[in-house]
């Protein structure tokens, strides 16, 4: 006779009794653990929501930022551009203007030979 059978043996359906009892507190506890288990995985997917959220939203900030640093610095480069064709521009204006009198008398001199203005 096994051990097992002995303690059957002797106590009988006390001993079958605490048995199904240990099994069952077993299981409660094993169930308890699985929903404490559950529960912090339910809290640490929560805490990852929320940090990539938070670092979502930081990088959309931080692009933004960069994105109007970016558009003022393309404002200033148009503005300096802008001034320094205009400026060029009058430049070659005076230059124009200041050689006309000359241009005229060559072209004059082109189409009517002979004379000058």
């Amino acid at each position: 006779m096994s051990a097992t059978e002995e303690i059957l043996d002797k106590t009988g359906t006390d001993t079958a009794l605490d048995s199904v009892r240990r099994l069952e507190e077993k299981l409660e506890d094993r169930k308890g653990a699985q929903e404490e288990a559950e529960s912090r995985v339910t809290s640490a997917r929560k805490e990852a929501e929320r940090i990539v959220r938070e670092a979502r939203e930081g990088a959309e900030n931080d692009a933004a930022e960069h994105r109007r640093a970016t558009l003022a610095r393309a404002d200033e480069d148009a503005v300096r551009i802008v001034a320094e064709a205009k400026a060029r521009a009058e430049r070659l204006l005076s230059l124009a203007e200041a050689d006309r009198p000359a241009a005229v008398r060559e072209i004059v001199a082109l189409i009517l030979p002979g004379r000058e203005a």
